[in-house]
């Protein structure tokens, strides 16, 4: 953002103000909202609390100023905090929090487990503790955009999706097949660069390289599979992977992420199934019929087809 010019003095003057603590994004508005559509205040404030506390602690080297290893703001391997703390400190009622912090929940961004600890040898029962899921986070932030704005990345080379991909003949790297060539039988070598050049151009190798450059381990069948499927938007599936990774979850975790994938390519099936069969019935649909009888006619195959 350019920005304006200065002519408010108090502009400068909160420059010098230094502000740490909870960030709320705009976009959570939008993402956490009631029945009726209204934002979900208490839930928004508490995450927004629950992530300050997830934020890692930046550590340099005194000497060098190179980054050094994350630190955590808590000590256990989950946030241990009450709802009467929450319910102090903003000024909620203590059902107001426990009911946002199941919201919350039930949207899949935290997750809530009661223990059983011994402080100081004082034995402590249903102690909450709280955890993060950072992939959710990052989808209620950044809502994905669509597809033919999302530039796809190949091998550092950025190719907009509104934008035809250049032909081997326009870059330069076309095959002979008739004339001299530097390689020892044209057939082999020209089935490699065909080969390379589809899978380069191919989003589901792309899902492929991506998996393969993260975690530094190739895909497992059933894995590209789904992900295949479901997968649109190759930046964002990218940065979800990276979260995780940096993150530390474990390769046994990422289920979750297939598992989501996995609906969402069962959700692209259905629709697709539903509209060939919608689309094969009008195609069947009797002559004569007025608008009435159309709708009517359709419901009624369609409820056959369910039933069936």
């Amino acid at each position: 953002m350019a920005g304006y010019q200065v002519q408010s003095q108090h502009v400068l003057a909160m420059g010098t103000v230094h502000m740490t603590g909870n960030i709320i994004p705009p976009s959570w508005f939008q993402q956490l909202t009631l029945p009726n559509g209204k934002p979900n205040l208490p839930a928004i404030i508490i995450l927004s609390d629950i992530v300050y506390w997830f934020r890692p602690i930046e550590v340099r080297d005194e000497a060098t100023g190179r980054p050094l290893q994350p630190r955590q703001k808590f000590q256990a391997d989950k946030l241990q905090m009450s709802y009467s703390a929450w319910a102090e400190m903003f000024g909620f009622g203590k059902d107001q929090v426990r009911a946002a912090c199941h919201y919350l929940e039930e949207k899949g961004l935290i997750s809530i487990e009661y223990r059983t600890i011994e402080p100081n040898g004082v034995k402590c029962n249903n102690v909450t503790f709280f955890d993060i899921d950072p992939a959710e986070i990052y989808r209620i932030t950044h809502p994905e955009s669509t597809v033919a704005d999302t530039p796809i990345v190949f091998h550092g080379e950025r190719v907009s999706c509104s934008t035809p991909t250049p032909s081997l003949v326009s870059r330069g790297e076309a095959i002979g097949f008739h004339g001299e060539t530097n390689t020892k039988t044209t057939s082999e070598t020209t089935t490699e660069i065909t080969a390379e050049r589809e899978n380069e151009l191919s989003p589901a190798s792309s899902v492929s390289a991506i998996w393969q450059e993260v975690f530094g381990e190739p895909i497992t069948i059933h894995a590209q599979e789904i992900l295949e499927s479901a997968v649109s938007d190759l930046d964002a599936f990218r940065r979800t992977l990276e979260i995780w990774k940096m993150n530390g979850y474990s390769r046994r975790s990422l289920d979750k992420i297939l598992d989501r994938y996995n609906q969402e390519a069962k959700n692209n099936q259905t629709k697709q199934s539903v509209s060939a069969n919608h689309l094969r019935l009008v195609d069947q649909m009797p002559d004569g019929l007025d608008d009435f009888g159309k709708t009517r006619w359709l419901k009624e195959q369609l409820a056959k087809g369910a039933a069936a």
